[in-house]
């Protein structure tokens, strides 16, 4: 399986939205319209629920389809990506013995040139220019 393959099915996920499955007629009405979804937006679906009743008595009573539609954990494949992408800095925390801080020691190099060598000398000798 190539791993652009797997990005675009974690981007499918991460990024699937509810208004992809559904229609908005008014203001108060919505209702899930699965009549023109793709394959890719159906990958985001983990439940689809049909349920078929008879709602109102008599004269007054209408079949209804009740349609629940329930994507995919977004978290999770969002997580993924952001890794796979660098958006997100790992903390590495290190320390010392038994947790405490990390011992360190301040060292102090003293080097002598002795009083004869002219100062121009001692700083070309410093500098990795050494003149002899």
């Amino acid at each position: 399986m190539r791993s652009d393959a797997v990005l675009s099915e974690l981007a499918r996920l991460g990024f699937s939205n509810m208004m992809d499955f559904m229609n908005i007629t008014g203001e108060d009405d919505a209702f899930v319209d699965l009549s023109e979804i793709t394959r890719e937006q159906a990958a985001a679906i983990s439940e689809l629920t049909v349920e078929d009743y008879v709602e109102g008595r008599g004269d007054d009573a209408r079949e209804v389809r009740r349609v629940k539609v329930k994507l995919a954990d977004k978290k999770a494949p969002l997580e993924l990506l952001g890794k796979y992408l660098q958006l997100f800095a790992d903390r590495v925390e290190h320390s010392g013995p038994g947790g405490g801080p990390i011992q360190h020691e301040n060292y102090e190099y003293v080097v002598d040139f002795g009083e004869d060598i002219p100062s121009d000398e001692v700083a070309a000798e410093l500098n990795g220019h050494g003149g002899h």
